[in-house]
């Protein structure tokens, strides 16, 4: 449009200006009979130049509009914003090639050849159908139970017009995006995630307010509705999308385990797998009733439909209720809810509440199949592979969503296993990889444990077998001139392959299928995502595939029975569209290659990740590309409701100098250990960090740092002998046999007896440490045994028969030994003099500070201490250590007389009153005391079930805010994980362990979410107090000053100081065994959250739970003009592209980015040619809250020129 006349008018001296927007438009009557097409914006400015300022301006616009312009007064920004230039890397390759531009883009052509080009397309454009438009649709999704609902729905139960079936139910809708969408292996995948599938979210990112008043009403309550990041995750997993796994990393209280709940519930045409450890099982079937199916929950209407034998109402309350046609019958109907009425659970009878009890759990138990994966025997997986056989095509895993809670403990029986393939682990770790049309949900707060290829056996299982066909093509009778990767794409578009890689020169062929029922969807000929399949559709097309495949390859595939039938038809597809063209396979019956996403072995992994020098991360965009789409990354939206705890400033490490005496015997330990380790004497590199992480490293000397035995103290049996001469008897059994045990943990006395078997020496050694020592632990490991047994699923009665008494480790069968010498008959107050005061110093100053910080009044509160030994060295000593000092152990006693029938206990009052009390939670005592002491310890009172104990407590004291009736709560491993504590100001980490995570599980068990509401907010916070064994300058190098020759040498051997320097630090210096843990400890903690830190910020949803000017919104994985086309990864790792290759094959450039305004939506813009309006548009409220960094550019759209009717169009399309 030519806007030339608009400045003929009168000039005279400047007076006033405006400025207006003029847009020229095509009408509905002109020739091309189109309404308002192509639109161009111009901004004019008009100024009233006359002598009297007399221009009539509304006459003057009547005049413009009769030349078909649109007009409206331009609205000038009040500042015009600056915004700096991007700098971006891109494909070296897709920036040289002619017929794209500088950022990698298509642009519009201008020679006659592409002019040419345009006029065919738009002749086929005329035949070809127009594609459907893709939408989101509102989808029903009845209760997992139901089939075909809508055929039943209006079912009236006993022709009552109030009994209508689908009155009774609440209507349950979820909204799932049933448009394509794109694989988590492309470039592209991220940008559809946040500018699509969770668009929504990053619009309403206000986070939800959480008080602990509302989450106890709403436990209390039984009401529950799903959070933001909760809904985020269900939307991303379910069963119209193409994805297989996720890793539900949240944080403490963000209701991982109802978020799983939530995901498995969208597949109701699944059935749900639950591996748990067995100790959780009801746990989690608790959570089903609290955040689960309607049908699960109790507190609402139930009435009693009474069938009386008509066979169509117990087919609908079998659909409906889950419940077998037998179950039925055999109860004369069911319980049926009516959510129309209030609930009238609590008004029934025992009897009637108890059959809806049994009916939930019949119900819950149908959909949900409970797997005990601590408690698993060869009889269960046997069990497991028959039905994998029988029903779903070879894998018990097929065809079903797998739930594992506490994964972290899962994945380490797998990494312990890896050199044995034929394992029960090794197993089900090649089971779930190997899964057919399977999702899996992952659930811990901890991933990673001990060692870093745990991380890779995590996402192998989430991401599958990456299964890869590779045949060789015989292209000698195709009619086409170049047989490139291009041609043999088009060749395949109605296939739905996923990865494909063909090389001319070696006529390989590389091909992935899509994920089990999704086509590829095009938008022309452009590649646009993929959609889950009509089974209807999609059975068609198989058939008539199969057909032509089978003239084409005369169906050799099909003679492979081993091939699922999903992929023959796959193959077949493949076979058929390459046989079109005359193209053969030479190889068609070649089965896949079976690639895994990560290395799982660890010299392997660290090699490829994990850089020798600094312990960082290498090739992390690697890492991340790979497991991209696999995790979600949510803190928690209580973390404001936690005690204040900050790791930098409240772990406090306190460095206590050995006595003389401890010296002394600490280097007698040391020499036996040095024994044991002679062939690995030179300085240890990277994997030998790991190699030493087990039960028996140092375990001598571990000891020795916490406590020492005083000379005079003997065995029971009055032989002297100090206890080490017992070590060193352990000691000289085989040495060869040492390396083949890689955790005392796990090994019995009767394995080391098959170990030494035809040794009498040996084998008569441990047949006296297992008739003096092990007898009661039998009998503790028999109630453990007990206990993690009973809850194993249904069908494995095996499991339950075959409980055997828990190894007995070495390190145990040593405590024990430990403890006998404890007693001293010939001086009842030996304890009181080696126990008491300074003198406690002597034999151990850990411990003597330990009581020092305990007893220290400033401390106001409860404590917590946490030791890795039971009795050798730790809390069995630390126990008489209190004792001598004032402290009594709090003991709960069988009430003398009442009621016989009922377990009633009390409590010394008197000793409580006068005393300061610790107690015990170490495994020794039953379940049921130890659940009565956390209660009493908590101050949670009102749960106890004895009355007569509650009655006692509340008479005496007010509550045990600040250790009024237990001052200490003492546990070890078996109370560092899983129980939750309330009110705990003090941890006291007693010696280092050799993985961060058991001290952060120990820390866990205080810092939790409002478990300090009960206390006032200046006492709302937690200390941890870390105690390290360490030597003195003097007692190392001699004290050259002192007038005494004795003290100005070493107190340590010169074998000590020669050998026991720090195989870690750069600097060195020398070391005790707690310095050494604690060094191993803390470079693992550093591996281990690099690895980490890589997984959050490659979270699918790191860019909504993350505000745009965060430091961890900027370090969110990215990719600059990410391509559909191309992929993430290669389907084997050691071809894959790594960080330094990535580099060279990336172009550096800069572009301005621009703010428009575009259907009144402002917009950031990156112009893909000057003067051209096309281009990438970008969200404009999160890049200027993100400090305008390159980081917080979220894609929103391309605006492009429209197609057919809208081709002088300006569009946007998302």
């Amino acid at each position: 449009m030519d806007f030339s006349f608009l400045s003929k008018k009168p000039t005279s001296v400047k007076k006033s200006k405006n400025e207006y927007n003029l847009q020229s438009q095509v009408s509905k009557n002109t020739p091309d009979n189109e309404e308002k097409q192509f639109s161009e914006l111009k901004k004019v400015v008009i100024m009233d130049k006359t002598l009297e300022n007399k221009l009539d301006i509304e006459n003057y616009f009547k005049s413009l509009r009769q030349s078909k312009l649109s007009i409206r007064k331009y609205e000038p920004r009040k500042r015009e914003k600056i915004l700096p230039r991007i700098e971006e890397y891109i494909d070296a390759d897709r920036a040289d090639r002619a017929d794209r531009n500088d950022f990698g883009l298509e642009t519009e052509r201008n020679d006659k050849k592409d002019k040419k080009d345009k006029k065919d397309k738009k002749d086929k454009k005329t035949t070809r159908k127009k594609p459907a438009k893709t939408k989101t649709s509102t989808v029903f999704v009845p209760p997992p139970t139901i089939i075909n609902y809508n055929s039943i729905k209006n079912y009236k139960f006993n022709n009552d017009e109030n009994q209508m079936l689908d009155d009774r139910i609440p209507k349950i809708k979820t909204e799932f995006s049933t448009s394509e969408s794109h694989l988590n292996n492309r470039e592209t995948f991220l940008n559809f995630i946040n500018n699509t599938l969770f668009s929504s979210y990053i619009k309403s990112s206000k986070e939800e307010e959480i008080t602990c008043k509302s989450l106890n009403e709403s436990k209390s309550s039984g009401e529950f509705n799903l959070l933001s990041h909760q809904n985020l995750v269900k939307d991303y997993l379910n069963i119209y999308s193409p994805y297989r796994g996720l890793f539900l990393y949240f944080g403490l209280g963000a209701g991982k385990t109802c978020s799983s709940i939530a995901i498995a519930e969208g597949f109701n045409d699944k059935q749900i797998v639950v591996m748990t450890p067995a100790s959780l099982q009801e746990n989690y079937v608790g959570e089903l009733k609290f955040c689960g199916n309607f049908l699960f929950k109790k507190n609402q209407f139930w009435e009693k439909i009474n069938t009386d034998n008509n066979l169509r109402s117990e087919e609908v309350l079998s659909n409906i209720l889950g419940l077998s046609l037998e179950d039925i019958k055999k109860n004369n109907g069911a319980w049926m809810v009516d959510v129309r009425r209030p609930s009238n659970y609590f008004t029934l009878s025992l009897e009637e509440q108890n059959q809806i009890d049994k009916q939930i759990n019949r119900m819950l138990r149908n959909k949900y199949k409970f797997i005990n994966y601590n408690g698993l025997r060869e009889q269960s997986i046997i069990k497991m592979e028959k039905e994998g056989n029988e029903i779903n095509g070879g894998n018990y895993f097929n065809n079903k969503v797998v739930i594992i809670d506490e994964v972290h403990n899962f994945i380490s029986r797998i990494v312990n296993k890896l050199k044995k393939p034929d394992s029960l682990s090794m197993k089900l770790y090649h089971y779930l990889m190997d899964a057919e049309n399977c999702r899996i949900v992952f659930l811990t707060g901890t991933p990673i444990i001990n060692y870093p290829n745990e991380i890779a056996i995590f996402f192998n299982i989430l991401r599958g077998y990456i299964k890869t066909y590779k045949f060789k093509l015989d292209t000698s009778e195709c009619s086409e001139r170049k047989i490139d990767q291009l041609f043999i794409k088009k060749l395949l578009k109605n296939n739905p392959y996923d990865y494909i890689e063909y090389s001319p020169t070696t006529f390989e062929l590389k091909i992935t299928s899509n994920p089990f029922n999704f086509n590829n969807i095009y938008k022309g000929e452009k590649y646009i995502g993929v959609k889950k399949a009509d089974k209807s559709a999609d059975k068609s097309v198989n058939e008539s595939v199969n057909k032509s495949a089978d003239k084409s390859v005369a169906g050799e595939t099909k003679k492979d029975t081993n091939v699922p039938i999903e992929y023959k038809n796959f193959l077949n597809g493949i076979f058929s569209s390459l046989g079109k063209r005359k193209i053969k396979i030479k190889n068609p019956k070649e089965p896949p290659t079976k690639y895994k996403c990560l290395p799982d072995d660890l010299n392997e992994f660290k090699n490829l990740f994990i850089n020798s020098e600094d312990n960082s991360l290498k090739n992390s965009k690697m890492f991340q590309r790979r497991i991209m789409g696999l995790t979600s990354f949510y803190k928690s939206a209580g973390e404001k409701l936690m005690p204040k705890f900050d790791k930098s400033t409240d772990i406090i490490e306190f460095n206590i100098p050995m006595s003389k005496y401890q010296i002394n015997i600490y280097e007698q330990a040391r020499n036996i250990e040095r024994k044991q380790s002679a062939r690995n004497a030179q300085k240890m590199k990277l994997g030998q960090l790991y190699e030493e992480s087990t039960s028996t490293y140092r375990v001598f000397s571990r000891a020795c740092c916490n406590f020492v035995f005083p000379e005079q103290v003997a065995r029971p049996n009055n032989k002297k002998a100090n206890v080490y001469i017992w070590y060193e008897k352990l000691m000289k059994l085989d040495p060869d046999k040492w390396p083949n045990i890689n955790s005392f943990d796990n090994i019995s006395i009767e394995e080391l007896k098959a170990m030494y078997k035809g040794n009498p020496k040996n084998e008569k050694f441990l047949a006296e440490i297992e008739k003096e020592l092990a007898k009661d632990d039998s009998q503790d490991s028999q109630k453990e045994t007990k206990k993690e047994t009973k809850n194993d699923s249904q069908d494995s009665q095996d499991d339950s028969q075959n409980s055997q008494v828990v190894n007995n480790s070495t390190e145990l069968a040593l405590e024990k030994l430990s403890n006998l010498i404890i007693e001293n008959k010939e001086d009842p107050n030996f304890g009181q003099k080696v126990l008491f005061g300074e003198n406690l110093i002597t034999y151990s100053p850990k411990f003597h500070k330990i009581l020092e910080m305990i007893s220290n009044e400033e401390n106001i509160g409860l404590h917590l201490i946490y030791s890795s030994f039971k009795t050798l060295e730790g809390i069995g000593i630390l126990k008489l250590v209190l004792e001598a000092n004032g402290f009594v152990q709090f003991k709960l006693t069988r009430k003398k007389g009442g009621n016989t029938s009922v377990k009633e206990y009390e409590i010394n009052e008197e000793e409580l009153k006068q005393k300061k009390a610790f107690a015990l939670y170490t495994g020794d005592e039953s379940t049921e005391e130890k659940e009565m002491i956390r209660l009493i310890f908590n101050s949670q009172w009102d749960k106890l079930k004895d009355e007569n104990l509650k009655r006692q407590l509340n008479n005496v004291f007010k509550n045990n805010f600040f250790g009024d009736v237990i001052k200490c709560l003492m546990i070890t491993s078996s109370g560092a994980e899983g129980i939750t504590l309330k009110n705990t100001r003090f941890v006291h980490i007693v010696e280092p362990y050799w993985h961060p995570v058991r001290t952060e599980q120990v820390i866990g068990r205080a810092v939790r979410i409002c478990s300090h509401d009960d206390l006032d907010e200046t006492l709302k916070n937690v200390k941890v107090f870390k105690y390290i064994m360490t030597f003195t300058e003097e007692q190392l190098r001699g004290d050259p000053n002192s007038e005494d020759p004795e003290k100005r040498k070493p107190t340590v051997s010169k074998e000590l100081l020669l050998k026991d320097f720090s195989k870690y630090s750069k600097k060195k210096h020398i070391v005790t065994t707690d310095e050494a843990l604690n060094e191993i400890s803390n470079i693992k903690e550093t591996i281990n959250k690099n690895i980490l830190d890589a997984i959050k910020f490659s979270a699918i949803d790191c860019k909504i739970h993350n505000k745009p000017n965060s430091n961890e919104y900027k370090q969110c994985f990215t990719f600059d003009s990410p391509s559909i086309e191309k992929y993430l990864f290669k389907p084997n790792y050691k071809n894959d592209e790594s960080d330094s290759q990535g580099k060279i094959n990336k172009k550096h450039i800069t572009w301005k980015p621009e703010i428009i305004s575009f259907q009144g939506k402002q917009y950031i813009f990156k112009r893909l040619k000057p003067g051209k309006p096309f281009g990438i548009v970008f969200d404009y409220d999160i890049y200027m809250n993100g400090n305008q960094k390159k980081e917080a550019l979220v894609r929103y759209g391309e605006l492009k020129r429209g197609e057919g009717k809208n081709k002088n169009k300006l569009v946007l399309v998302r």
